[in-house]
């Protein structure tokens, strides 16, 4: 019996402090509802068809079931957060690896597991759609090499629950675009990364440039660098006499002409 009692005593007040410090997170800020509907979180690298909903796929040879969806993307791809967002705690564990946990509207909590890198976050930080999270890796129980996020929804039971069934898709490329202010904003490496995403993801870039769509300087600067910026152009000048040909053509030539 006095083990019994000793093994509350210490173990009590660590799980009553858990739970305290967790729902110490102010989310009066934040909706009272869920969101019905938000973005992939990871950018530039998927489609919803590239996505596999494996919520409840069996884990751990069936001792247990998935309880997130997996994003499968290149080590290092950014992620953000897809609706507003306070910081609940950033951490690293054995099976989590480095992770980023949040709440979000409607009593929900979201988490980010596996990452190779976690953004300067503290708890208590409010974040907007696009806000940036952590990258794409393999860190904690992910196998070698099998770079992914793992990413939990749970109600405000903290059940979890189908992110999948509420993909809307991808963001759009301007507001991806956008959000990279948030991801150069959080790194100091701002040139080996433009170098990395435009190397990792040009077809993204390149349409970018074609659309007009403003670019960070740091990606600006590598684009010039690389000749990718010099490409488009000279492709846009072709392009532009190719259209203007046919009109050429039906303002020389007449009814009867051979």
């Amino acid at each position: 019996m006095r083990y019994i009692t000793l093994f509350l005593l210490f173990v009590l007040p660590l799980t009553t402090f858990a739970r305290h410090n967790y729902s110490q997170i102010d989310r009066s800020d934040l909706d009272r509802d869920p969101v019905d509907e938000f973005f992939i979180p990871v950018l530039f690298a998927l489609e919803m068809s590239d996505v596999y909903p494996d919520f409840g796929a069996p884990r751990g040879g069936g001792t247990r079931s998935h309880e997130g969806q997996d994003f499968i993307a290149p080590k290092g791809t950014p992620i953000v957060s897809p609706t507003e967002a306070i910081v609940i705690r950033t951490g690293s564990g054995d099976s989590a690896g480095r992770y980023v946990y949040t709440a979000n509207p409607g009593g929900e909590t979201f988490r980010y597991m596996h990452l190779d890198e976690v953004a300067d976050l503290n708890p208590g930080d409010k974040l907007d759609v696009g806000d940036y999270i952590g990258t794409v890796g393999d860190t904690g129980n992910a196998p070698d090499g099998v770079y992914h996020l793992h990413f939990e929804t749970r109600d405000d039971s903290n059940d979890p629950t189908d992110p999948y069934e509420r993909l809307e898709g991808t963001f759009s490329l301007e507001d991806s675009i956008e959000f990279l202010d948030s991801v150069f904003a959080d790194r100091r490496d701002d040139a080996d990364y433009a170098e990395f995403l435009v190397g990792t993801f040009p077809a993204v870039f390149t349409q970018a440039l074609r659309e007009g769509i403003d670019l960070p300087r740091a990606i600006e600067r590598e684009l010039e660098g690389s000749g990718v910026a010099d490409t488009v152009a000279d492709l846009e000048d072709v392009r532009t006499l190719l259209e203007s040909i046919p009109q050429v053509l039906v303002i020389e030539l007449g009814v009867g002409d051979q």
